[in-house]
């Protein structure tokens, strides 16, 4: 619920992106979208959650206390005048599949959609309406990794691939962290 949400907000070391939530005043700060400056782009990420169940991720209803649940769609157009000042557009999505490519339809000014919730694996991103989305599937079996290749403030090309995270040894340092989370 929300009370547990809170307390991971509040206990993580990185921070939270999410656009189509109202929480309630007490509630702690997460931001609708960061813009990094990263090799000269301006790069705008937009956090994105599902509402297709009854206007709500899923869920126990009574869990969301008075959490308001905003629609995707008035979420992005609130945001869509800002894209001609950014240089590249992002949603870190958790929609779904079936969403994010409608998302991309209906807003071909996304440069960029990484989404989750339906557990789609997509090899190579996956031009929709010229918007590369991608997904990494479930149960952290591969990484996503996306690169953007531009000259000037001008996008040449996105590409995304999977790595299958078995086939890569963890550090010694990560494997101690796992095993004290686990314990």
């Amino acid at each position: 619920g929300v009370d547990t949400l809170a307390t991971r907000v509040c206990g993580a070391k990185f921070e939270h992106i999410l656009a189509n939530v109202a929480f309630r005043e007490d509630f702690p700060f997460i931001r609708q979208y960061k813009i990094l400056t990263v090799g000269g782009l301006d790069i705008l990420f937009l956090g994105l959650v599902t509402t297709a169940y009854e206007g709500h991720p899923v869920g126990i209803v009574e869990n969301f206390g008075k959490t308001k649940f905003l629609s995707t769609e008035a979420t992005v157009e609130k945001f869509y005048p800002w894209l001609p000042t950014t240089d590249v557009f992002v949603a870190l999505s958790h929609l779904g599949f079936e969403e994010d490519s409608l998302l991309a339809v209906n807003y071909p000014h996304f440069d960029l959609i990484i989404g989750g919730h339906s557990h789609t694996v997509i090899p190579e991103g996956l031009d929709i309406n010229g918007v590369v989305v991608t997904q990494t599937g479930n149960k952290l079996r591969h990484a996503g990794i996306t690169s953007i290749t531009y000259r000037g403030k001008k996008i040449r090309s996105i590409d995304n691939r999977l790595v299958m995270l078995d086939t890569i040894p963890p550090s010694p340092k990560l494997r101690e962290m796992v095993d004290r989370i686990k314990q």
